[in-house]
């Protein structure tokens, strides 16, 4: 089971989840699935905590409009406490697509939250995060 967590101080928001083990864990995952507005193509980012016992090589799936991404790898221990870019996709109206984090490899994997810009000029931002409720945040 996922707990949410608050011990690190670079985390977004009102806390984070973690894994919960310094182990590989085969059917852990978290599934961040957002209601997206308009398909179009967007800069997708994942936001963790860092830490010396994270991962170095944790498998992150996107789902997007022509399929399923699935050879994305991110270092939990590095980059930590801001917005890293994972790719540009383009994402389907609605909420078939999703950003999942894989708890496979070893070491506390973490989810904190995940963003979605428009990948062209004059479109606002939307704000997906780790949360059950999503927040949209127009800049």
């Amino acid at each position: 089971e996922w707990t949410k967590g608050t011990y690190n101080s670079d985390f977004y928001g009102a806390n984070y989840l973690s894994d919960n083990t310094a182990g590989a864990d085969e059917d852990k995952s978290v599934t961040f699935t957002p209601v997206i507005a308009a398909e179009a193509l967007y800069r997708v980012y994942l936001w963790w905590p860092a830490g010396t016992n994270r991962p170095t090589e944790v498998p992150v799936e996107i789902q997007h409009r022509d399929g399923v991404d699935t050879g994305i790898t991110v270092n939990m221990r590095a980059n930590g406490g801001q917005w890293n870019l994972l790719g540009t996709y383009t994402l389907s109206k609605g909420e078939s697509n999703y950003v999942k984090i894989l708890a496979t490899a070893a070491g506390y994997t973490m989810a904190d939250g995940w963003l979605s810009i428009p990948d062209r000029p004059g479109f606002g931002m939307e704000l997906e995060y780790a949360r059950p409720v999503t927040i949209f945040a127009p800049y």
